[in-house]
């Protein structure tokens, strides 16, 4: 099962990564943050809604590499009943600054990317798989000669899950179960660029 995953995991990042290869973003520079991802997300069952919207939270990293122009995130939650690890990657279609003092430059970014989710159910022998696509919208400030930004967004997202149970427990009722899934995630971070 964990080659299996791990298969997947790959393919979701090859997937996004060559989605969006021709573009260039903060080219030869590198950054590293931290991000607190939360929102709201909901899930819909074939024939019926089953998971009303509920809040996520959770620690995560931003990172960037010169060679892509893509800005990636692994996030980590930890809920009552799940624990959950995704991980997004996202293409900047508009970057652009609308402030600028000298000190601080500020601006907006609008673009597209990719998610792929894992989580399993701390409570019942139940783990899930999420991929979908992503519309980031958010503001960013650019400090200290630009080597520090901070930054917030949100990121409707719509996309594909499946639910499944071990042993002789249920996922929602039966063994494995596919499922419309999507949200409002929002995230508020710092990267620091070198």
């Amino acid at each position: 099962m964990a080659k299996r995953f791990a298969a997947f995991a790959l393919a979701a990042f090859v997937v996004s990564a060559g989605a969006f290869a021709e573009a260039q973003h903060r080219a030869g520079r590198y950054g590293a943050g931290i991000v607190t991802p939360n929102g709201f997300n909901w899930s819909v069952y074939a024939g019926r809604s089953k998971d009303k919207a509920h809040n996520y939270g959770g620690i995560g990293l931003s990172l960037k590499v010169p060679q892509l122009p893509l800005y990636w995130g692994l996030y980590f939650s930890f809920q009552p009943s799940w624990v959950r690890t995704w991980v997004k990657s996202d293409y900047y279609l508009v970057d652009t600054s609308f402030w600028d003092n000298g000190f601080a430059r500020i601006g907006f970014f609008l673009g597209g990317g990719a998610y792929f989710g894992w989580g399993q159910s701390t409570a019942e022998s139940a783990s899930s798989l999420n991929i979908g696509l992503r519309v980031p919208i958010g503001i960013n400030a650019f400090l200290f000669d630009e080597r520090v930004e901070a930054f917030f967004d949100m990121a409707p997202s719509i996309g594909l899950g499946l639910g499944y149970a071990f042993g002789d427990s249920r996922y929602h009722g039966e063994k494995v179960k596919g499922y419309l899934d999507g949200g409002i995630p929002f995230e508020i971070g710092v990267v620091v660029w070198f």
